[in-house]
């Protein structure tokens, strides 16, 4: 252990710095000037001759204070040698080390770097400003090693459009069901064929089984079955099938229009509570229709608006029991499907190529049914989205390395790898505290 020279100013602060320079033998001394040198200089490594103390080395941090390490010289040939300070790199390091912590947990919460900046400013006594924020951040982040997701055989696909500096951009991302981490999430230039297969294959084993969840973008049936062959079993998302259900009707529909779409939407979902409410309001309906064509728009606005509320209200309930919508078994779902399939004729024609479509592909909106713990929606991945990238950040980025770095970020947050280190930035501050008044 390094022998201590302590004074009066510097012995209260004798057991930090027994501490600060521990890694240091008996060779050493910390003198009552404040300079830590060897006791015994070493010999010359020009000559052998044994070499002489020649005062020190003053290195200083600005806010933090300095160090000195002693220095040597050769009486015989003039040599000059210096003390090492590697213990005084590794406490500005570990300050450092906290201080990117700190910004790391700041930015998952989407503080900007200016403000990060005026933050700490407050705070620590060394100059901060948004630039060596930025790079003291990025380095960290851009070093952080995350360990590999092990991948389940449930895994969700699926792609977001973002912008990067004005230019298009396509995120590709593959989410494992079981850790909710991604097994892999990048930024593409392009979003064809070609690239999403090589994107998948190149993460996913096409020897082993897998179920994959993604939306219903036609292409990726064929891209799936050309990487993984028998080894598939494809889920469209029935969120997915949901909204495009609601995109077949107008958005100020009549009671007879929004009661055919819940028809649609009632399939996999119980919705008998709505379907109720709305087979009472189309009698409603076609007897005002009738008798007072002139107050039938007032009518409906206002009823109408009541319905919107009424649903909501069940939404909410939903919510405060912490419950989803029921989903239906699968003989229940296929009943009301061949129903429906039955009186198809009596549809418009969109809705008759909607039905026709789900009759297509009922094998890839039914596969959950069949596999145990599977999901019937890729709603965990959207929801991973929403969280990572929201809709108002995803035109902020002016480079690649900026959305990637980000994204970076997150996974760093899900595989618990953000720097948090157990002792506070007091106790990182407090390691210097030995060297403001040595003697």
């Amino acid at each position: 252990m390094v022998v201590l020279h302590t004074t009066l100013s510097n012995f209260y602060y004798s057991d930090s710095l027994l501490l600060t320079l521990d890694g240091y033998s008996n060779e050493f001394e910390y003198t009552e000037k404040g300079v830590l040198r060897r006791i015994t200089p070493l010999s010359c490594p020009t000559c052998n001759a044994k070499m002489n103390h020649n005062g020190s080395n003053s290195y200083e941090k600005k806010g933090l204070d300095s160090i000195r390490t002693g220095r040597y010289t050769c009486p015989c040939c003039g040599q000059n040698c210096y003390e090492d300070r590697t213990y005084w790199n590794n406490i500005k390091d570990q300050l450092y080390d906290k201080l990117a912590g700190i910004c790391q947990i700041m930015r998952v919460h989407h503080v900007p770097y200016r403000a990060m900046a005026e933050i700490l400013s407050e705070i620590v006594p060394i100059t901060v400003n948004k630039d060596n924020l930025h790079a003291l951040f990025s380095d960290s982040v851009d070093k952080a090693v995350i360990p590999p997701v092990k991948v389940n055989k449930i895994v969700y696909y699926d792609e977001q459009h973002i912008r990067v500096d004005g230019i298009s951009k396509f995120r590709l991302t593959l989410l494992d069901d079981n850790s909710n981490r991604p097994i892999a999430d990048e930024i593409r230039n392009q979003m064809d064929r070609d690239t999403i297969k090589k994107f998948i294959a190149m993460y996913l084993d096409p020897d082993e089984p897998i179920f994959i969840v993604t939306d219903h973008l036609q292409i990726y049936q064929g891209i799936l079955e050309d990487i993984f062959g028998s080894n598939l079993t494809h889920q469209l998302c029935l969120t997915h099938l949901s909204m495009l259900i609601v995109k077949e009707f107008p958005k100020n529909s009549t009671f007879e229009q929004e009661y055919t779409k819940y028809r649609l939407l009632n399939i996999f979902y119980n919705r008998n509570v709505e379907l109720r409410y709305l087979r009472r309001m189309v009698k409603k309906e076609i007897a005002i229709k009738h008798s007072d064509e002139e107050g039938y728009k007032f009518w409906l606005k206002k009823e109408m608006k009541l319905f919107r509320n009424f649903v909501h209200s069940l939404e909410l309930k939903r919510r405060r029991e912490k419950k989803t919508l029921e989903q239906r078994p699968y003989k229940q779902a296929k009943r009301i499907f061949n129903t429906l399939m039955m009186k198809k004729d009596s549809f418009g024609v969109n809705i008759q190529n909607r039905l026709d479509l789900i009759e297509k592909r009922w094998d890839n909106l039914t596969a959950f049914y069949f596999v145990d713990g599977a999901p019937a929606t890729n709603n965990k991945l959207e929801n991973y989205y929403s969280k990572t990238l929201k809709k108002d950040h995803k035109k902020r980025f002016r480079t690649d390395g900026g959305v990637e770095r980000h994204l970076k970020l997150h996974e760093m947050k899900g595989a618990g790898v953000i720097v948090r280190c157990k002792n506070t930035l007091l106790d990182k501050f407090l390691m210097f505290l030995p060297f403001l008044n040595p003697g």
